[in-house]
């Protein structure tokens, strides 16, 4: 893909089709890659000092991996045991980002959305650690960067250059801190049900683009472009192929 990640937010064209969790699992990678989308979005921990494609959150050092059922979006893969409202998986074949952005690469842009919670020493080595993987995969202009450990994008923005951060709101209370902030982000992965005409009108005063998410209805899609959103994040492939046709009409 010849436009950066920076540009496509930037862009005044087509709505940017971003399938949710589809780097999560190789086999969902390549189904995203075949329906042409725009962007995969991948769920990113940093363990062992490295970045890891995955949602689950890893059971100390065992190769164990635990998440709530209603989380799964695409399924609960192979080597699963169901336990009520959650799951535990086996992490025989764990995938790393280096993976993901090698069977992306000049296909689709990446969403990189940075799981957990991190210390300031802990944010300066993720920090380093991405800006030392993009630069030997030379990736940068292709990856942008989301999540909600706001210090932690900041501490990346001051660490690693070109990649655009986005802020992931979710919450009436973060959306206020939003408003509380010195400087404005470059972008927000923003909740659908956030998305009003007041918010957005603030955002779209501003030039801040915004990505909406999750979004599986074609009339909540409409309704987001319609407001400006930038992208819609997606578990619905067929959704994000008609994108450009919701976009026109």
């Amino acid at each position: 893909m010849a436009i950066s990640a920076a540009q496509a937010l930037q862009a005044q064209g087509p709505p940017l089709a971003i399938a949710h969790a589809f780097g999560n699992r190789r086999e969902l990678v390549v189904r995203a890659l075949q329906a042409g989308v725009d962007v995969v979005e991948v769920d990113v921990w940093f363990w062992g000092g490295r970045f890891w494609a995955r949602h689950e959150r890893r059971l100390g050092f065992l190769p164990v991996l635990l998440d709530r059922r209603r989380y799964a979006y695409h399924g609960l893969g192979p080597w699963v045991l169901p336990l009520g409202p959650f799951y535990i998986r086996l992490d025989l074949a764990p995938l790393p980002l280096e993976e993901v952005a090698q069977l992306i690469a000049g296909r689709a842009l990446l969403l990189w959305d940075a799981k957990g919670s991190h210390s300031p020493a802990a944010a300066r080595r993720y920090a380093h650690r991405l800006r030392e993987m993009l630069r030997r995969l030379d990736f940068s202009p292709y990856v942008m960067v989301c999540g909600q450990d706001w210090q932690l994008l900041e501490t990346i923005g001051e660490h690693v250059d070109g990649v655009p951060l986005l802020f992931t709101v979710e919450t009436p209370r973060q959306w206020e801190a939003l408003l509380g902030s010195p400087s404005p982000p470059q972008g927000l992965s923003l909740h659908r049900a956030l998305a009003d005409e007041a918010r957005t009108s603030y955002l779209r005063a501003r030039g801040i683009p915004f990505l909406c998410w999750t979004v599986d209805d074609q009339d909540e899609a409409t309704r987001l472009l319609s407001l400006g959103a930038r992208g819609i994040i997606s578990n619905r492939l067929d959704l994000l192929v008609g994108l450009r046709s919701i976009s026109a009409a």
